[in-house]
Formats: C-alpha cells, sequence, structure tokens
C-alpha cells in the first residue's frame, strides 16, 4: 500500500492554491478505501474561476452602492465633494475587502491581506490618476477616461488580488 501523500498526486492546482478532489481519493475497485491525510482532509477547496469572477462583480457592485450612499448622504448633511468622496472611498474599500475575502475568494481576514488589498487599493488609484491625466493632456473627452478606467482597474483588480492579496 503506498501512503497517502502518494495518493493524493491528482490534486488539482488552482491559481496557487492546492484543492483536494474527492475523485483523487477515490480507491479503485477491490482496493483498500483511499484515506486522506490530514491536510487535505483541512483544505478548503476554492470557488472556481467563474464563480470568483461573479461574485468579485457583485461585490464590486455593492461596493459602489456604498460609495453611493455615504457620499450622496455626506452632500446632503452639507460636505464637500472631496470629504464625502474620500470617506466614501473608505467605507467602500472596507466593505470591498470584507466581501471579497470572506465571499469572493474565500480568506481568513487578516492584517497581512488587509494591507495587500489597501496597497493594490492605492495602486488603482494612481492607474485611475494616470489614465485620467494621459486623456487630459491628449484633449479627449472624459468619458474616454471612465471608459478606460471601468475595463481596466475591474480587471487589474481582480488578477491583483487573486494572485497576490489573497494567495
Amino acid at each position: 500500500m503506498k501512503p497517502d501523500a502518494y495518493r493524493e498526486i491528482g490534486a488539482a492546482v488552482v491559481w496557487g492554491r492546492r484543492r483536494s478532489c474527492a475523485a483523487d481519493r477515490a480507491s479503485p475497485a477491490g482496493s483498500e478505501p483511499a484515506r486522506s491525510s490530514p491536510s487535505a482532509m483541512h483544505e478548503p477547496s476554492l470557488p472556481s474561476l467563474r464563480t470568483r469572477v461573479l461574485r468579485f462583480l457583485t461585490s464590486g457592485v455593492l461596493a459602489t452602492l456604498v460609495h453611493i450612499a455615504v457620499a450622496s448622504a455626506m452632500a446632503v448633511s452639507g460636505f464637500n465633494a472631496t470629504a464625502s468622496n474620500s470617506a466614501a472611498f473608505v467605507c467602500a474599500n472596507v466593505v470591498s475587502y470584507l466581501a471579497n475575502c470572506l465571499w469572493t475568494f474565500e480568506a481568513t481576514v487578516s492584517a497581512r491581506n488587509a494591507v495587500r488589498f489597501a496597497c493594490i487599493s492605492l495602486g488603482l488609484f494612481t492607474v485611475i490618476l494616470g489614465v485620467s491625466l494621459a486623456v487630459d493632456a491628449f484633449g479627449l473627452h472624459p468619458f474616454v477616461a471612465i471608459a478606460l478606467i471601468s475595463v481596466l482597474v475591474p480587471a487589474l483588480s481582480f488578477a491583483a488580488h487573486n494572485l497576490w492579496t489573497f494567495r
């Protein structure tokens, strides 16, 4: 009989995380039932890429709604646009972090991934500024920046969080 470690050769690797599959532990007909190693039994299964993308998009919509709600409430209360949107940005990022951590990537809330999430958010903010400045410099309509940012930022954000933040 082979050690359990050799039976798990078929474990799937998805975006840098190892997932054990029930089929990998199934024993061939007539052989002794396969036993999973203790580490394999407690490994969380990572949602499929499609599921993560859909959850990421849903989390983004939720964070956007939070941003709109906070900014609007503050604007109605007499705060200027800078204060309203700054506070809304922070609130939306907290919601986005929690939704993506706990639901999209099914990770554990930790200081490590919170700092990484914040770094990605700030990095993406610089992308937004760069695209906006380039559009202004070339004399293009502001909607060109909005269109570019609407495609670039979510794609870069998902890739960065998937490959680094919640790894």
